[in-house]
């Protein structure tokens, strides 16, 4: 992919480069490329599904509004792609991709609009050497969910401040209502996005309008159903939130470290670039100061407030946790270089995307596939397809009745893979055999139409709840093979059935 720049500095004038191929479509290609891509190489290397698709994808039939994990937008996602395709193998992924591809262009966008098209193109292709953008988007989940929202809620709030048109301040609302959909961490960037508005003179004036306050009673009426199921719940996903920043996770210098690292190859891409160095008195170009500071309150502030939660809960952050975080770092590093910038280095910028769109993808597959062999057998290697129509047979062989629920450790990841993968209409995951996590499976329903309870012996193994579950009926186990690894150790999945009482 080559492309000519439209907008760089040579010398004290600006000048123009005819070009083979816009910016804009530039990042067509770039989109085109992730999606194709990253599509292609987890439906190659994959035998099953990732965690968080498997856990999403089998919540999705129940159209929760959230769970007791976290809101359920990305659930909504996948279900909807599972009723259009009628699977949840690469349409999922394809999903996630698009994902992904869509957060390219509204950062594409955004720099645009202060930048240039050149600089933006620089600044959106460097993402590709942000850890989050390629080796963990096959896994659509919550914090994927977030990266576009968050992208679309810069975009609109900076054109919302510099235009003060209806629409701009519509789709912060929109946004802002549906980042917290996805994932209540989004919190963190609304109040970065309004410790801007009250900081930057240009944005505090548009206070003094109507439209900014209509778009809050708007963002809240948005949000009230969400916020409304959360008091209900007793806001159990931040509680969730706690525990799980309580194991393998990251202190605040740690987790600014762990950003950091996953930002990391963006250096080596400036400098392959020769973006680094001390600013070109000759190229020197006035910076648009306000949109560096703008970069710098939506990128820093985000993390230093999850930080921050962190500590107040006595508890750790997730590295993971700053998967939208980093949205902006490439356009950030492109508004820190700016009176470097030129033709020749967003050539090499090029040159590094297009290396890493193709090299990573292939190390994807490369990773996974052998990984068994190894002795590393990771999820994605279980036999999904093979694993949900035994179980399902072996139900249907005892009770002759659809498998309508399927009940497993706290993790759903074997219960939610044999529910995603198992019939045509989805059977319901019974958390733990948890009411609470699963309001959707009641003691009625559960008599009705009984439950098939799997597990392992990895991990925790039988819980007590599931131990309870099943009393004193038979536990029997079915033995798997690692496809194409022989010699791997195999999965031996446990199962109770619980029979269905017909007629009642």
């Amino acid at each position: 992919m080559s492309v000519a720049p439209i907008e760089v500095s040579g010398g004290p004038r600006e000048f123009a480069v005819l070009q083979e191929i816009s910016p804009s479509v530039a990042i067509g290609i770039l989109c085109a490329a992730q999606i194709l891509l990253w599509t292609i190489a987890p439906t190659i290397a994959n035998d099953a599904l990732p965690l968080d698709v498997v856990e999403n994808g089998a919540w999705g039939p129940e159209w929760l509004l959230s769970s007791y994990k976290n809101p359920a937008l990305s659930s909504w996602c996948l279900e909807l792609i599972r009723l259009a395709t009628g699977s949840l193998g690469w349409p999922a992924y394809l999903v996630s991709q698009l994902f992904v591809s869509a957060t390219f262009a509204l950062v594409f966008l955004l720099g645009k609009e202060a930048m240039g098209a050149s600089r933006a193109l620089a600044g959106t292709l460097l993402l590709t050497g942000v850890y989050y953008f390629s080796w963990p988007t096959p896994e659509f989940n919550q914090d994927v969910a977030q990266m576009p929202l968050w992208a679309g809620l810069a975009l609109s709030l900076w054109r919302a401040t510099e235009t003060n048109r209806w629409i701009w301040w519509l789709l912060l609302a929109l946004f802002g209502a549906a980042s917290l959909y996805a994932k209540l961490s989004s919190s963190v960037l609304l109040i970065a996005a309004a410790a801007w508005m009250l900081a930057d003179v240009q944005a505090r004036r548009t206070l003094a309008g109507s439209r900014p306050w209509m778009m809050l009673g708007m963002f809240l009426l948005l949000i009230a159903p969400l916020l409304r199921w959360l008091i209900d719940n007793d806001f159990a996903p931040g509680a969730y939130a706690i525990a799980r920043g309580a194991t393998h996770s990251f202190s605040g210098a740690g987790f600014v470290l762990a950003q950091a690292e996953a930002a990391a190859p963006v250096i080596v891409i400036l400098w392959f670039a020769g973006l680094l160095g001390a600013p070109s008195a000759s190229r020197h170009r006035e910076r648009n100061r306000r949109f560096g500071a703008y970069l710098l309150t939506l990128t820093i502030i985000p993390i230093l407030l999850c930080i921050l939660t962190a500590g107040v809960a006595g508890t750790g952050a997730r590295r993971m946790w700053g998967v939208p975080m980093l949205n902006l770092v490439g356009l950030l590093a492109i508004w820190l270089t700016s009176s470097r910038f030129t033709h020749k280095a967003l050539e090499q910028i090029e040159i590094a995307a297009a290396a890493l769109l193709i090299t990573l993808p292939i190390a994807y597959v490369t990773a996974t596939t052998l990984s068994p062999e190894l002795g590393y057998v990771k999820r994605q290697n279980w036999p999904q397809t093979e694993i949900a129509t035994r179980m399902r047979d072996l139900w249907t062989q005892s009770t002759g009745q659809p498998l309508r629920i399927v009940a497993g450790d706290a993790t759903n990841w074997l219960s939610g893979l044999i529910a995603v993968s198992c019939c045509e209409r989805p059977p319901s995951l019974f958390t733990d055999a948890d009411h609470v996590r699963s309001p959707w499976i009641t003691n009625e329903r559960l008599t009705r139409e009984g439950a098939l309870v799997v597990w392992t012996d990895r991990g925790g193994g039988l819980s007590q709840r599931l131990a309870d579950l099943i009393g004193s009926r038979p536990r029997q186990v079915a033995r798997f093979s690692i496809p194409g690894v022989p010699a791997a150790a195999p999965i031996d999945v446990h199962y109770s059935i619980i029979q269905p009482r017909v007629g009642q």
